[in-house]
């Protein structure tokens, strides 16, 4: 026991924790999660290493902190399909909705079974704890709710990321149009190159009504890391419109991504995560004018990536997790594995101001 403990003292002083990033921390988890807010109220994971299963907390507009009463929720088996070179299980991951008859309803896999197509959409009430699987939804990996349409991302047996629509009840999933892509980013080229459909992930979705909101993520060629990502638009009478996008390449592999888009009457939300290049929550119009955007930070969150977060309300609900880190602690090539706790953060009064003028 006194040899156990001296390792473990020994640990921490060579590790000490990082320091919370900005914020007021609402909790503090054993597993890197999502956050998801809306009208006042977030959910996100606490995932229990014992059980290796996750419980979704809400936390109320009055500040209460509580179990949804879902039943826990297995983790999956299968390494994080995000690029950031760490095979480790994914963050749990979860949106936020009006789901059926306006209730909040929040959104997430559950996988009995270890492989990926055993996973299905999962709708969680948040007020009363029901939960109800959607049918259809086998393969699933993330998805959104609004009313009683779903739209969820499906890895098919050819290996291609799609998105698709579907009913709460009864609906047949519809595969949704995806744009054309190209690859802008990549050093030494001037011509854009085509794109590997295979290469690129549906990071993020988001719904209201018709209008549907996602992120696409590219890998630098050869490795798992990201080399470029892409905010797009789809109001399923047009073809997709690209919102932003934000390129890396070279020594910030990995480093810049766009992070829990939140579609709002008329605008998306989005949080851009650059690290080296810094961070900020941005706000772009349906056509992708830049309307407005607040850093959390003066300084950038070099030690942490954002796992996942939302804007709400002037609220920004986020959790990090360290930089490639492994289960809410620092990875270290040379140290053996260590643990912690991931934050809970909940950043405000957050004010999107609108860019300075060109002169």
């Amino acid at each position: 026991m006194i040899a156990a403990l001296a390792t473990a003292a020994a640990m921490a002083a060579q590790a000490p924790p990082l320091p919370d990033p900005p914020g007021t921390v609402v909790a503090r988890v054993d597993a890197p999660t999502q956050v998801a807010a809306r009208d006042g109220v977030a959910v996100f994971g606490s995932t229990d290493p014992a059980t290796n299963a996750t419980t979704l907390i809400r936390r109320d507009a009055a500040g209460a902190l509580g179990a949804v009463g879902v039943p826990p929720v297995p983790v999956p088996a299968f390494p994080s399909d995000r690029y950031l070179g760490v095979l480790e299980p994914p963050a749990f991951e979860v949106t936020l909705g009006a789901g059926p008859q306006g209730r909040l309803t929040a959104v997430y896999l559950r996988c009995p079974a270890p492989g990926r197509s055993s996973c299905r959409l999962a709708l969680g009430d948040v007020a009363t704890g029901a939960e109800q699987l959607v049918d259809g939804t086998g393969r699933a990996l993330r998805g959104a709710v609004a009313g009683s349409r779903i739209v969820f991302v499906r890895r098919d047996v050819d290996g291609i990321e799609r998105l698709y629509a579907t009913r709460t009840t009864g609906g047949s999933a519809l595969a949704l149009r995806l744009p054309r892509l190209v690859k802008r980013s990549a050093l030494g080229r001037r011509r854009p190159q085509p794109v590997v459909r295979r290469d690129v992930r549906i990071a993020a979705v988001d719904v209201r009504g018709d209008v549907v909101v996602y992120v696409l993520n590219f890998p630098l060629p050869g490795t798992p890391e990201l080399a470029e990502s892409q905010l797009w638009l789809d109001r399923g009478s047009a073809a997709p419109r690209m919102i932003a996008r934000v390129g890396t390449g070279g020594a910030s592999a990995g480093f810049r991504e766009f992070v829990g888009p939140r579609l709002e009457r008329s605008s998306v939300v989005v949080y851009r995560q650059g690290r080296d290049q810094g961070s900020s929550v941005q706000r772009f119009s349906l056509r992708g004018r830049l309307l407005g955007s607040a850093t959390l930070s003066a300084e950038p969150l070099l030690e942490l990536e954002v796992t996942g977060g939302t804007y709400d309300r002037g609220h920004f609900w986020y959790s990090v997790n360290p930089y490639q880190g492994t289960a809410c602690a620092r990875f270290d090539f040379d140290e053996p594995r260590q643990t912690g706790t991931c934050p809970v953060l909940d950043f405000a009064p957050l004010r999107l101001a609108a860019p300075a003028r060109r002169r």
